[in-house]
Protein backbone atom coordinates (compact mmCIF):
# COMPACT_ATOMS: atom_id res chain seq x y z
CA UNK A 1 0.00 0.00 0.00
CA UNK A 2 1.43 3.44 -0.72
CA UNK A 3 2.73 6.17 0.43
CA UNK A 4 5.45 4.40 2.07
CA UNK A 5 5.23 6.84 5.00
CA UNK A 6 2.09 5.80 6.37
CA UNK A 7 1.20 3.54 8.82
CA UNK A 8 -0.01 0.34 8.47
CA UNK A 9 1.59 0.45 4.87
CA UNK A 10 2.33 -3.57 3.86
CA UNK A 11 -0.24 -6.19 4.04
CA UNK A 12 0.71 -9.92 3.41
CA UNK A 13 -1.55 -11.74 1.00
CA UNK A 14 -1.24 -16.09 1.35
CA UNK A 15 -2.12 -17.97 -0.89
CA UNK A 16 -1.92 -21.17 0.05
CA UNK A 17 -3.06 -25.07 -1.78
CA UNK A 18 -3.35 -26.43 1.71
CA UNK A 19 -6.20 -26.16 3.99
CA UNK A 20 -5.37 -23.48 6.81
CA UNK A 21 -7.06 -23.00 10.47
CA UNK A 22 -7.05 -19.31 10.22
CA UNK A 23 -7.74 -18.63 13.80
CA UNK A 24 -5.33 -20.96 15.17
CA UNK A 25 -2.83 -18.97 12.57
CA UNK A 26 -3.63 -15.53 14.07
CA UNK A 27 -3.35 -16.59 17.84
CA UNK A 28 0.80 -17.51 16.86
CA UNK A 29 1.21 -13.95 14.88
CA UNK A 30 -0.53 -12.31 17.82
CA UNK A 31 1.95 -14.27 20.85
CA UNK A 32 4.73 -14.06 18.42
CA UNK A 33 7.08 -10.98 17.88
CA UNK A 34 6.08 -9.79 14.39
CA UNK A 35 5.93 -6.02 13.34
CA UNK A 36 2.81 -6.71 12.15
CA UNK A 37 -0.65 -7.13 13.37
CA UNK A 38 -3.28 -9.52 12.08
CA UNK A 39 -5.18 -7.16 10.00
CA UNK A 40 -2.21 -7.04 7.84
CA UNK A 41 -3.27 -10.11 6.44
CA UNK A 42 -5.43 -11.95 3.95
CA UNK A 43 -5.55 -15.52 3.57
CA UNK A 44 -6.51 -17.46 0.52
CA UNK A 45 -6.74 -21.42 1.12
CA UNK A 46 -7.65 -23.97 -1.03
CA UNK A 47 -11.36 -24.43 0.04
CA UNK A 48 -11.62 -20.10 0.03
CA UNK A 49 -10.09 -20.52 -3.62
CA UNK A 50 -12.09 -23.43 -4.50
CA UNK A 51 -15.47 -21.16 -3.94
CA UNK A 52 -14.39 -18.45 -5.13
CA UNK A 53 -13.86 -19.95 -8.76
CA UNK A 54 -16.73 -21.74 -8.54
CA UNK A 55 -18.49 -18.60 -7.88
CA UNK A 56 -17.16 -17.11 -10.90
CA UNK A 57 -17.73 -19.66 -12.82
CA UNK A 58 -21.56 -19.78 -11.18
CA UNK A 59 -22.70 -16.04 -11.28
CA UNK A 60 -20.20 -14.51 -13.22
CA UNK A 61 -22.15 -11.90 -16.25
CA UNK A 62 -20.75 -10.17 -18.92
CA UNK A 63 -22.69 -6.88 -21.17
CA UNK A 64 -24.59 -8.83 -23.79
CA UNK A 65 -23.97 -6.13 -26.56
CA UNK A 66 -22.77 -2.53 -27.19
CA UNK A 67 -20.25 -0.47 -28.75
CA UNK A 68 -17.58 2.27 -28.55
CA UNK A 69 -16.47 4.91 -30.63
CA UNK A 70 -12.96 5.75 -31.42
CA UNK A 71 -10.74 8.47 -32.55
CA UNK A 72 -10.88 8.52 -36.08
CA UNK A 73 -12.25 5.18 -38.64
CA UNK A 74 -9.94 2.55 -38.64
CA UNK A 75 -7.42 3.74 -36.55
CA UNK A 76 -6.84 0.06 -35.09
CA UNK A 77 -3.83 -1.70 -34.00
CA UNK A 78 -4.51 -5.07 -34.66
CA UNK A 79 -2.41 -8.79 -33.26
CA UNK A 80 -3.14 -12.48 -33.48
CA UNK A 81 -1.78 -15.46 -31.71
CA UNK A 82 -2.50 -19.03 -31.97
CA UNK A 83 -5.50 -18.69 -29.96
CA UNK A 84 -5.85 -15.32 -29.21
CA UNK A 85 -6.44 -12.08 -31.35
CA UNK A 86 -7.15 -8.45 -30.52
CA UNK A 87 -6.61 -4.94 -31.49
CA UNK A 88 -5.76 -1.49 -29.52
CA UNK A 89 -7.92 1.37 -30.40
CA UNK A 90 -8.24 5.26 -28.71
CA UNK A 91 -11.51 5.29 -27.32
CA UNK A 92 -13.37 8.37 -26.33
CA UNK A 93 -13.93 9.26 -23.10
CA UNK A 94 -17.73 9.56 -23.76
CA UNK A 95 -17.66 5.96 -24.92
CA UNK A 96 -16.37 5.07 -21.38
CA UNK A 97 -18.99 7.07 -19.27
CA UNK A 98 -22.19 6.01 -21.28
CA UNK A 99 -20.60 2.51 -20.65
CA UNK A 100 -20.03 3.03 -16.84
CA UNK A 101 -23.97 4.91 -16.33
CA UNK A 102 -25.89 1.52 -18.17
CA UNK A 103 -23.98 -1.34 -16.92
CA UNK A 104 -21.91 -0.33 -13.99
CA UNK A 105 -23.67 -3.25 -12.00
CA UNK A 106 -24.35 -5.15 -14.83
CA UNK A 107 -21.02 -7.14 -15.52
CA UNK A 108 -19.20 -4.26 -17.00
CA UNK A 109 -16.81 -5.51 -14.18
CA UNK A 110 -17.63 -9.17 -13.62
CA UNK A 111 -14.51 -10.65 -15.47
CA UNK A 112 -12.47 -8.23 -13.25
CA UNK A 113 -11.48 -9.68 -10.08
CA UNK A 114 -9.93 -6.77 -8.44
CA UNK A 115 -12.77 -4.85 -9.62
CA UNK A 116 -12.47 -1.11 -8.39
CA UNK A 117 -9.70 -1.06 -5.51
CA UNK A 118 -9.86 2.60 -3.98
CA UNK A 119 -6.31 3.67 -4.11
CA UNK A 120 -6.31 7.43 -3.07
CA UNK A 121 -3.06 8.75 -4.80
CA UNK A 122 -3.62 7.23 -8.13
CA UNK A 123 -7.25 8.35 -7.54
CA UNK A 124 -6.15 11.96 -6.87
CA UNK A 125 -4.44 11.47 -10.02
CA UNK A 126 -6.30 10.77 -12.60
CA UNK A 127 -8.92 13.33 -10.87
CA UNK A 128 -6.76 16.07 -11.28
CA UNK A 129 -5.69 15.07 -15.28
CA UNK A 130 -9.70 15.08 -15.98
CA UNK A 131 -9.67 18.41 -14.28
CA UNK A 132 -6.93 20.26 -15.77
CA UNK A 133 -4.85 17.90 -18.68
CA UNK A 134 -7.48 15.69 -19.99
CA UNK A 135 -5.35 16.77 -24.31
CA UNK A 136 -3.07 14.56 -21.86
CA UNK A 137 -4.69 11.74 -20.51
CA UNK A 138 -3.94 9.58 -23.12
CA UNK A 139 -0.07 9.60 -22.16
CA UNK A 140 -0.63 9.47 -18.57
CA UNK A 141 -3.38 6.27 -18.09
CA UNK A 142 -1.96 2.43 -19.16
CA UNK A 143 -5.67 3.19 -20.39
CA UNK A 144 -8.25 -0.32 -20.41
CA UNK A 145 -8.19 -4.18 -21.82
CA UNK A 146 -11.60 -5.45 -22.48
CA UNK A 147 -12.27 -9.08 -23.01
CA UNK A 148 -15.28 -10.24 -25.44
CA UNK A 149 -16.57 -12.93 -27.33
CA UNK A 150 -16.24 -10.97 -30.24
CA UNK A 151 -15.32 -7.88 -31.41
CA UNK A 152 -16.30 -5.77 -35.39
CA UNK A 153 -14.81 -2.52 -36.51
CA UNK A 154 -17.27 -0.32 -38.14
CA UNK A 155 -15.54 2.90 -39.17
CA UNK A 156 -15.19 5.09 -36.20
CA UNK A 157 -17.24 2.53 -33.63
CA UNK A 158 -16.09 -0.82 -32.22
CA UNK A 159 -19.52 -3.46 -31.42
CA UNK A 160 -18.73 -5.80 -28.48
CA UNK A 161 -20.25 -8.79 -27.73
CA UNK A 162 -20.31 -10.15 -24.37
CA UNK A 163 -18.01 -8.46 -22.71
CA UNK A 164 -16.29 -7.08 -19.68
CA UNK A 165 -13.81 -4.74 -18.61
CA UNK A 166 -10.93 -6.76 -16.89
CA UNK A 167 -8.27 -4.24 -16.56
CA UNK A 168 -8.94 -0.65 -15.97
CA UNK A 169 -11.78 -0.55 -13.28
CA UNK A 170 -10.61 2.17 -11.11
CA UNK A 171 -9.99 4.15 -14.42
CA UNK A 172 -13.34 3.63 -16.01
CA UNK A 173 -14.94 4.37 -12.21
CA UNK A 174 -13.55 7.80 -11.83
CA UNK A 175 -14.04 9.09 -15.10
CA UNK A 176 -17.61 7.29 -14.90
CA UNK A 177 -18.09 9.14 -11.69
CA UNK A 178 -16.48 12.60 -12.14
CA UNK A 179 -18.23 15.63 -11.03
CA UNK A 180 -15.91 18.11 -11.95
CA UNK A 181 -16.78 20.99 -14.36
CA UNK A 182 -14.36 20.01 -17.17
CA UNK A 183 -16.20 18.09 -19.87
CA UNK A 184 -13.73 18.25 -23.09
CA UNK A 185 -13.49 15.19 -24.80
CA UNK A 186 -10.57 13.17 -24.46
CA UNK A 187 -9.13 9.85 -25.28
CA UNK A 188 -7.47 6.87 -23.80
CA UNK A 189 -5.95 3.38 -24.77
CA UNK A 190 -8.08 0.51 -24.88
CA UNK A 191 -6.72 -3.08 -25.66
CA UNK A 192 -9.48 -5.56 -27.17
CA UNK A 193 -8.95 -9.46 -26.83
CA UNK A 194 -10.86 -12.54 -27.79
CA UNK A 195 -10.35 -16.33 -28.16
CA UNK A 196 -10.65 -17.35 -31.35
CA UNK A 197 -12.13 -20.36 -31.03
CA UNK A 198 -14.35 -20.40 -28.24
CA UNK A 199 -18.03 -20.31 -26.99
CA UNK A 200 -17.60 -19.46 -23.26
CA UNK A 201 -15.67 -16.77 -22.20
CA UNK A 202 -14.94 -19.03 -18.82
CA UNK A 203 -13.41 -21.95 -20.63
Amino acid sequence: RLPEEEAGNVEYILFTSAEINEEELFEKIEKGEYPFSRDNITIHDRKSISSKIQTVKEYVATVPKDKIEIDKANNILSYSSTNTEGIIVNVKSSSIISLYNKYEKKGLFDLNLRKFIKKKNIDEGIKRTLDYERENFWFYNNGLIIACEDYYPDGNTIKLENFSIVNGGQTTSLIGTYKGSNTQEFFTACKIIKQKDTNRLDR
